[in-house]
């Protein structure tokens, strides 16, 4: 055997190792990619959750959203004040499902319940206000 025919067995081999690297680099994104899609939706379900748990542990919040519904004017300033914190919280959290959306870290037929929540929410007249 020459020099020749080992260096071309050499460049055979070397191809085909790269390509089989390849391949596994391949798997291994499709896999990462799918554990980071799962961990996001995750996060953001026990985000959304934890909303709903305030709203529901909270006794004094239920008249708070019933009072808020027909309309800002209803409110005391504290009453307000509380309520105004309240939506800022539940929205910046629908604003985080947006965006994780938007950058690709979650699938849109994933989000579309959490916005159908938030949107039903914004039919009373406090919540437009």
């Amino acid at each position: 055997m020459n020099w020749e025919a080992v260096g071309a067995i050499s460049q055979i081999v070397g191809t085909v190792l790269v390509g089989i690297t390849l391949i596994y680099l391949a798997i291994q994104l499709r896999q990462n990619t799918s554990t980071l899609k799962s961990s996001t939706f995750l996060a953001i379900s026990t985000l959304m959750g934890s909303t709903m748990e305030i709203f529901a542990t909270h006794p004094d919040l239920a008249p708070l959203l019933i009072k808020a519904q027909a309309g800002l004017d209803k409110l005391s300033p504290d009453e307000r004040a509380r309520f105004g914190f309240l939506m800022m919280m539940a929205f910046r959290r629908v604003e985080t499902v947006v965006v994780q959306r938007h950058l690709g870290f979650i699938d849109r037929e994933l989000t579309e319940g959490f916005e159908r929540s938030a949107l039903s929410v914004l039919n009373a007249k406090g919540m437009r206000q």
